[in-house]
């Protein structure tokens, strides 16, 4: 049986729940994108019995980033991931399984797609292992009023110049973002929370000024909204690349443990790869 999210009665609302229940760190993207961030994301359902088998959730977040969260074995509900895929030139896929992975790479030849794959860690904390003690400096709760322009420079040093001041505005008013603020007053690091469910808090949005003395710095915005986080007895979630040194070592010393992982494909598909599949299925028809 398959199930939409235009669909969303009680009986599909528990069974997203009850999925979520059983791993929140696992499946807290789909539980908050549902619930609270409805007009941004579609989603479809595969059930076996009352329960969620697989699923395929697309979310259209900030920046104009498009996001595809992809569980279990996909089977009858692929048509619609590969819809998907040709609807949007670029896409961040996230496969939870490595069955999922596999069927997206299988179909990005046709596509005629170029990707990228990279591991992506769960690294988590809860109030057991988070230290209160470590003298780790606080950092400061950005205001959309007042910090935006600070977000921007900051995202223009990494190379991203396509981020107006409008787009951190609403960044800075839709998450709990934190800074640090060097002693000229430069935003040299930041990261915002991302999803605050009970069970679980997520810790994304992490920058850091090219010269800066990272450790320190992007350490100092991890720890504000990990004690933030336990102290209201969630585990806090940072996904870190594997390859990345820096940031895997800092959330390593602050007390997060790899939990898991997902694996990332950012996917360039043509922009004719859409057109070409309506023009086929018009001269079959």
């Amino acid at each position: 049986m398959i199930r939409n999210l235009r669909e969303m009665n009680l009986f599909l609302f528990k069974a997203i729940k009850r999925l979520y229940l059983e791993n929140p760190v696992r499946h807290c993207f789909l539980f908050h994108n549902v619930v609270f961030e409805t007009e941004l994301c579609e989603a479809v359902f595969q059930f076996r019995d009352s329960d969620i088998f697989s699923y395929a959730m697309l979310y259209r977040g900030h920046f104009d980033q498009t996001h595809l969260h992809l569980y279990g074995d996909l089977d009858e509900i692929f048509p619609q991931v590969e819809y998907w895929l040709r609807r949007f030139r670029r896409i961040k896929v996230l496969t939870y399984t490595e069955s999922a992975r596999k069927r997206v790479e299988a179909v990005l030849p046709e596509l005629r797609a170029r990707y990228s794959r990279t591991r992506v860690l769960d690294m988590v904390i809860d109030e057991k292992s988070f230290d209160e003690e470590m003298g780790i400096p606080e950092a400061v709760r950005m205001d959309p009023a007042y910090c935006a322009y600070d977000v921007v420079d900051l995202y223009r040093s990494v190379g991203m110049a396509g981020i107006s001041v409008e787009d951190a505005s609403r960044l800075l008013g839709s998450r709990r973002c934190y800074g640090y603020f060097d002693s000229d007053r430069r935003l040299t690091a930041m990261a915002c929370r991302y999803v605050v469910l009970p069970e679980v808090w997520v810790v994304g949005e992490i920058v850091t000024r090219p010269g800066a003395s990272r450790d320190e710095h992007v350490a100092s915005v991890i720890y504000t909204l990990a004690r933030e986080g336990v102290a209201g007895g969630a585990r806090v979630l940072v996904m870190v690349r594997e390859d990345d040194d820096m940031l895997r070592g800092v959330t390593t010393l602050l007390g997060f443990r790899e939990i898991g992982f997902r694996t990332r494909l950012d996917v360039e598909t043509p922009s004719s790869a859409l057109l070409e599949r309506a023009q086929r299925d018009e001269r079959r028809a």
